[in-house]
């Protein structure tokens, strides 16, 4: 098995202690590096089960979970992408947004993916403060960076950080594509109009019949449109969404929210 490298250090900007604006620009050269989800490889069934038993194992399934990790655009040097939840519990609305303009101190990383210096690297935010990071945490991810790099997949999956207000289990999130400004929304399955779901993007962890690991039940998927269109606004300008209210009147105007 592989090991760990020498130079992997604890020190991971958003999620054991706040950000620094030297952090979100590492974040904005993250995003940018990725590859389109159309890209990347299916994920092994193997995998997505034993890195199950290792959540379970350091007791993480409800703060942790994992993600594919891909984007969908550039974005400038100056931005990193951002998310914020949506009222009346949508989702979330995740845009480019100016490193000046956010609050470091109530600030998280969402999604996480390994860096060339095999350290993880925030390359999407979310409002809100760092989740509580203990001991044990840092066990689990000094395993998990072993695990990936032992079966090459620290460029395939990602750590993402579950919100503590979401109830998921049993549950889906759909995620839209909206265009370069305006970024992606990610809804509840239940409040969304959608067409086809042809990607799992994201897997949080599950028990059934006394094993733990990642269900495709129980996961973040991307949608099409009720037009069968990957992306929302094409080949017209993105609105200025200035507001929750002028957001949510756009998803029920592009019929991606069937107002529950």
């Amino acid at each position: 098995m592989a090991a760990v490298s020498a130079s992997f250090e604890l020190d991971i900007g958003g999620l054991h202690r706040a950000p620094n604006r030297a952090d979100l620009e590492m974040s904005s050269n993250a995003y940018n590096r990725i590859p389109d989800e159309g890209e990347q490889p299916n994920v092994a069934d193997r995998h997505l089960r034993e890195l199950g038993e290792l959540f379970e194992r350091h007791g993480v399934v409800s703060k942790f979970g994992l993600h594919l990790i891909h984007g969908h655009f550039g974005i400038a040097a100056d931005k990193i992408m951002m998310g914020k939840a949506i009222e009346g519990d949508l989702g979330y609305w995740t845009k480019p947004t100016s490193i000046h303009d956010v609050d470091l101190q109530n600030i998280h990383g969402h999604i996480f993916a390994m860096s060339d210096s095999d350290n993880f690297v925030a390359y999407e935010y979310r409002e809100g403060p760092p989740v509580e990071f203990t001991v044990d945490d840092a066990v689990f991810i000094r395993e998990l960076v072993q695990y990936l790099l032992s079966n090459k997949l620290n460029k395939l999956l990602g750590l993402q950080v579950l919100s503590p207000d979401d109830e998921f289990d049993g549950k889906q999130m759909l995620e839209f594509i909206l265009g370069p400004s305006q970024g992606t929304v990610m809804l509840h399955e239940d409040k969304a109009n959608h067409g086809g779901i042809y990607r799992v993007t994201g897997w949080r962890a599950r028990v059934q019949d006394g094993i733990t690991s990642f269900s495709e039940g129980n996961a973040d998927s991307h949608a099409e449109t009720t037009r069968g269109t990957h992306q929302v606004f094409q080949g017209k300008g993105e609105p200025d969404l200035p507001d929750d209210s002028a957001s949510k009147d756009c998803l029920k105007l592009e019929g991606l929210w069937n107002g529950k």
